[in-house]
């Protein structure tokens, strides 16, 4: 529930009712305890936001992105590296290595690589090497990896990015031989109350004693402290003996020896004639996991995102620049300072703003979640970058635009190519004489 402060602020909250009673059971009253969850809710919020583009990320990366623990098992990749892998679906890929799909010797070298990275620490970065596909045939990746590590610093396994740079390796040998081709380029929980008095439990509700293991009858008279694991006793008597409210968190301590995260607040009250304190307790293992998630997913989304050879950027529902990689400061000539708040329009090359604004006002109907295009963009110093764009849309449950998501490659050099093997190809008709080309074997190419 939200609720609307004095000062016009909105908050959410988790109220809960218990009755209170005399001692011979009569209802004295109505207690309620509202818990304050509006961190909960943002977290949860950011969590989404995050998941969101980090499958818009995976799905429509034409590289091969994969994450690996610490023994070089693969806990998640994408579709491209499934593919080149030889596997059917990404999670055939869970838990396996890279010796369940490739050969010994090649599996035992990434392995070997892996093995130096996360003990160093140090990232293989933008390295040319012949590889295997998913067809099993011979091709080139320009492969980058780095370490993960987590909130301690401690590295916790590494991310992988390949780029299958088979077809511009083609292209640079072509036009090696021919001078006639160039190179190509080819991410609710429930309230505990306890009455205590001096330390001794009085009476607790049953969300209280279900979360703590025990039968409601067991904990009265129980001392507080014994529900308190030994980690946390001392945060917790500093807290009693100066009469803080919270909310403060500790670990909680069930009959079973477990513990668990909770989330405590306390106040002073008279109860049957006598003042006492009552505290409400929430386990906050649900919070803690979806926190620890989105530190992992913060952290997995960072890692491609600043590491990515494409350029990305994500806008919002008028195409203005939210955020945006170096490989797209990079591609546009701009700083972030400068994207931010920035249609692309702006930079966008005059004879193709109008295609643009069509393809990103049928997104915005709902016509269309996905689209394709090549355009040209001008850099600052007044240069031409052409570009490959695939815009992707985010949308919320009603289906309403929430980001634009564009992932961006330079391609200027291969257009620049496919322009020069057009001129060449006119010479060669436009030649009087016979005109016959072979390559190396004597196999006639053309006449």
């Amino acid at each position: 529930t939200r609720y609307v402060r004095k000062n016009g602020s909105t908050v959410w909250g988790d109220r809960t009712s218990a009755p209170v009673r005399d001692h011979n059971g009569h209802l004295l009253g109505v207690m309620a305890v509202i818990a304050d969850i509006t961190e909960r809710k943002r977290v949860e919020e950011e969590l989404m936001e995050e998941q969101r583009l980090f499958h818009a990320l995976m799905s429509n990366v034409p590289d091969a992105i994969y994450f690996k623990d610490r023994d070089s098992r693969f806990v998640r990749v994408d579709e491209a590296a499934a593919h080149q892998l030889g596997a059917g679906h990404p999670d055939e890929t869970v838990g396996k290595t890279d010796f369940d799909f490739l050969p010994d010797a090649r599996a035992q070298s990434y392995y070997a690589e892996e093995r130096e990275l996360l003990t160093t620490g140090e990232p293989l970065v933008g390295v040319q090497r012949q590889t295997l596909r998913g067809d099993k045939m011979a091709g080139w990746a320009h492969v980058t990896k780095i370490p993960i590590r987590d909130s301690e610093g401690r590295i916790e396994g590494l991310l992988g990015v390949n780029r299958d740079i088979t077809e511009l390796m083609e292209a640079q040998e072509q036009l090696r031989d021919s001078e006639e081709r160039v190179r190509t380029f080819a991410e609710a929980s429930f309230e505990g109350i306890a009455i205590s008095d001096e330390g001794r439990i009085l009476s607790v509700n049953s969300q209280f004693a279900e979360m703590l293991g025990y039968d409601e009858a067991e904990l009265v008279k129980m001392q507080v402290m014994d529900l308190v694991a030994q980690e946390s006793r001392d945060l917790v008597a500093h807290e009693r003996a100066t009469g803080g409210h919270g909310p403060y968190e500790h670990l909680a301590l069930r009959k079973d020896g477990t513990t668990f995260p909770v989330e405590i607040r306390a106040r002073s009250t008279i109860w049957q004639g006598r003042r006492a304190r009552v505290t409400a307790i929430r386990d906050i293992t649900g919070r803690k996991k979806a926190e620890n998630a989105l530190r992992a997913s913060e952290a997995r989304f960072r890692a491609i995102y600043e590491h990515a050879p494409l350029g990305i950027s994500v806008a919002d529902a008028t195409h203005r620049i939210v955020r945006a990689n170096p490989a797209y400061h990079e591609i546009t000539g701009r700083g972030e300072d400068e994207l931010r708040g920035m249609p692309p329009s702006d930079y966008t090359h005059p004879d193709d703003i109008a295609e643009s604004k069509r393809l990103f006002a049928e997104m915005m109907e709902g016509k269309r979640d996905r689209y394709r295009s090549e355009k040209r963009y001008v850099r600052p110093d007044g240069s031409i970058t052409w570009v490959d764009r695939v815009m992707t849309a985010i949308r919320d449950v009603d289906g309403k635009l929430l980001r634009a998501f564009a992932m961006v490659e330079d391609i200027t050099e291969r257009r620049a190519t496919e322009a020069l093997l057009r001129k060449l190809s006119r010479a060669v008709e436009q030649i009087g004489d016979a005109v016959l080309i072979a390559d190396r074997d004597g196999v006639t190419e053309y006449v």
